[in-house]
């Protein structure tokens, strides 16, 4: 094949893959760090600093948080900083609920949510936007203790953070009595410093849609002018309580570690379901012969593009296996290839040698072009992407029944493959599923 269609066909390729091909979505941002501080205030309310790290891969326009509340609380004294990790810079986006661009953010109250969509364009890097707000009426108060139940990171995170320290910080130090339990679904370590007022949990990292809840008793003196008061007394009723949650949580790891040793004992057991395959698939086909005794052959190989792909990579073909028919095509002298102004856009035309035997190159001649030729550019500009879409995927299935007919794959063997792959994957699934 000469150089020039490898290049050529390169950016076929790449037009080809970009107009029709089915688009791969990956997420624009990790969640590096979190750092959460809850000061307790007198009235019962709690002011809030959230500073969130967002790692972007790509160029983006904002960020958003939901802070989900309990009902008859509010959300009041908001503000929003971004910090620029890289450059040091920062900014203080204003309060606009219109703009939807610039330096901005919106603020709405949505049932017992309410909602920060914060603009701020960034091309990539780390960036820390800081939510700064007070959350009136979150602690109750008893006869005995005052009792704060609050999930300070909620669950509504489609991504895992990372580096997740959550503090209740008191206005007061060396408190009489501080009692608090971290309720979680990750390893953690929790601080109680009642000498420091404060209780801190932190998580190495917290997977997606998982919250962090923190639960506190202490002295009533702390929030003197809560409004929410309620008869009787709490402490003990939370003590018991949170033993009986953590003896259910100790119960309930101590099967999951049974289940878990279970499951990779099946697991390592699992390849013995593909013995009978092995043994099959060890009596059809050809002999397999010694490398020594297999003479080298300098001539290119039969097969086509296609055929050689799905041999070699037990998948359907792709972009690549297309590129490749189309070379082989202009090696034959059926398609002509020639570049237009300053090499950018190349248009393939037919010959009077074309034998039309791809039909999805067929669809691209007719469609895209004028049923003789076609471009790069009508490529691109193509709108009728879903009817070559539908091509190509009948192209991969034509190219894989093809084979089974000619005898290269055992349609057999691939069925008890994928039912014994079903059971498997259906079996680990159960056991993951039992030991939660």
């Amino acid at each position: 094949m000469k150089r020039k269609y490898l290049w050529v066909l390169a950016l076929f390729l790449a037009s080809f893959s970009a107009a029709f091909l089915p688009e791969k979505v990956f997420a624009d941002y990790d969640l590096t760090k979190m750092d959460v501080t809850a000061i307790v205030n007198s009235d019962g309310s709690l002011s809030m600093t959230r500073k969130i790290v967002y790692d972007f891969d790509d160029s983006a326009n904002g960020v958003y948080y939901t802070q989900n509340l309990a009902s008859g609380q509010k959300v009041s004294g908001q503000s929003v900083e971004v910090k620029d990790l890289a450059s040091g810079k920062t900014v203080k986006p204003a309060l606009n609920n219109q703009a939807d661009s610039g330096n901005v953010y919106h603020f709405n109250k949505d049932g017992n949510s309410y909602k920060f969509k914060v603009y701020h364009h960034v091309d990539d890097g780390k960036v820390q936007v800081v939510y700064r707000y007070k959350i009136s009426g979150a602690v109750d108060s008893y006869e005995d203790a005052s009792e704060l139940n609050f999930k300070i990171v909620g669950d509504g995170w489609d991504k895992e953070i990372s580096n997740v320290t959550a503090t209740v910080r008191f206005q007061d130090k060396k408190l009489s009595f501080l009692k608090g339990w971290a309720h979680v679904n990750a390893n953690g370590h929790l601080t109680v410093d009642k000498e420091k007022g404060l209780v801190k949990a932190e998580v190495a990292t917290l997977p997606e849609a998982t919250f962090l809840e923190l639960h506190l008793l202490f002295p009533n003196s702390l929030v003197s002018q809560n409004k929410k008061h309620h008869s009787g007394e709490i402490a003990a009723k939370v003590v018991d309580q949170e033993k009986a949650l953590a003896k259910e949580t100790a119960a309930k790891k101590a099967r999951h570690n049974v289940y878990e040793l279970i499951g990779l004992a099946l697991f390592a057991l699992s390849p013995l379901l593909y013995l009978p395959v092995f043994i099959k698939s060890r009596k059809s086909g050809s002999p397999v012969k010694a490398k020594k005794e297999i003479g080298h052959n300098f001539e290119i190989p039969a097969f086509s593009p296609t055929t050689a792909q799905i041999l070699v990579t037990k998948k359907d073909p792709d972009g690549k296996a297309l590129a490749g028919e189309i070379a082989l095509r202009a090696g034959r002298g059926e398609i002509t290839i020639k570049a237009g102004k300053k090499g950018k856009n190349f248009t393939y035309a037919k010959t009077s040698k074309y034998k039309g035997d791809l039909p999805l190159l067929n669809r691209l001649f007719k469609k895209v072009g004028n049923g003789q030729s076609f471009s790069n550019k009508d490529l691109k500009q193509y709108s009728g992407s879903q009817e070559i879409t539908s091509s190509y995927k009948n192209w991969q299935e034509a190219s894989q029944k093809a084979l089974i007919k000619e005898g290269y794959i055992d349609q057999k063997l691939q069925d008890r493959e994928e039912l014994l792959s079903l059971y498997t994957l259906g079996l680990m699934f159960g056991l993951f599923v039992k030991s939660y």
